[in-house]
């Protein structure tokens, strides 16, 4: 049987069960915001206004599994399937990370420093695609590449190109293999790789350790800018032209190593920058 509601007894039937989530730190307002958006089409304007709305048995049940799924600790991106980056709405899964807004502000600094038109552009590690479908769609007439060993993840990236209609082309390979070709070379090379050493996975939530793909989080303690070191290799073997530029997002504890890692690598204008938090999150380059 139908149910009709007043939005706020529902906003608050719904907040209260995931009111156990919140021992974990779970904001249980934004969440519920997020499931009344997603399952009912309902707005903010809608809950200010306490509007009633019927809800069909499917719905309930859609919005029960997700509350189960949510005090279980799953990322609620990963609940909904979606995640919003850089203004547009992205397809996820476990098998791709949830874009973080530290990436926004990386390819808000890509886009900002590079305005000259058809430049060509590789994304190593691409994951969901959002850095280079925002790319393709916010700079002026890129040529975006991207590249990345999941064909998983490649799935995923494709689909949310053919939802945002942009041309990205995609590579599937693994960047440690000699014999991978790319149309190289590019203007820029972009990278938001493993970064997060083994070590510091005890300060990381549970949600991330849970949830999230293993492969696109951590790297060794004993080698934590190895995916860097690779990426300087093949930008010093023809994948960036003389003159072009490097941006990569990184650990934050590790910034004076990613600086002499390519001042060592033959960059030069190497600029550690840090993220909105005060955090050294960016460090570019370019190549002599």
């Amino acid at each position: 049987m139908n149910q009709v509601y007043k939005l706020k007894e529902l906003q608050r039937q719904i907040q209260d069960k995931l009111a156990p989530a919140s021992s974990e730190g779970d904001d249980t307002s934004v969440l519920t915001l997020w499931l009344l958006e997603y399952y009912l089409s309902v707005s903010r304007t809608d809950l200010m206004l306490n509007k009633s709305v019927e809800i069909l048995p499917a719905d309930q049940q859609r919005i029960d599994q997700a509350v189960i799924r949510l005090l279980n600790h799953e990322p609620i991106q990963y609940v909904l399937g979606e995640a919003y980056f850089y203004g547009r709405k992205f397809s996820v899964s476990p098998g791709v990370l949830i874009p973080r807004r530290e990436t926004e502000e990386l390819v808000a600094l890509v886009r900002q420093e590079n305005p000259r038109a058809g430049l060509k552009v590789l994304d190593v590690g691409t994951g969901s695609g959002c850095i280079a479908v925002t790319l393709d769609k916010e700079m002026n007439r890129a040529r975006v590449y991207a590249l990345e060993i999941s064909a998983t993840a490649v799935r995923i990236a494709q689909k949310n190109a053919t939802t945002h209609q942009s041309e990205v082309a995609f590579i599937v390979g693994d960047l440690f293999d000699e014999a991978l070709l790319v149309p190289a070379p590019f203007d820029i090379v972009l990278s938001n790789p493993p970064y997060v050493r083994q070590s510091e996975a005890r300060m990381m939530e549970k949600r991330v350790l849970a949830y999230e793909p293993e492969q696109a989080l951590f790297v060794s303690d004993e080698r934590p800018l190895r995916y860097y070191e690779q990426i300087a290799h093949r930008c010093q073997n023809g994948w960036l032209r003389p003159g072009g530029k490097v941006y990569w997002e990184i650990n934050e504890a590790l910034g004076e190593e990613m600086v002499k890692l390519l001042e060592s690598s033959g960059f030069e204008e190497v600029v550690l920058r840090k993220d909105m938090q005060g955090k050294d999150r960016f460090v570019s380059a370019t190549l002599l």
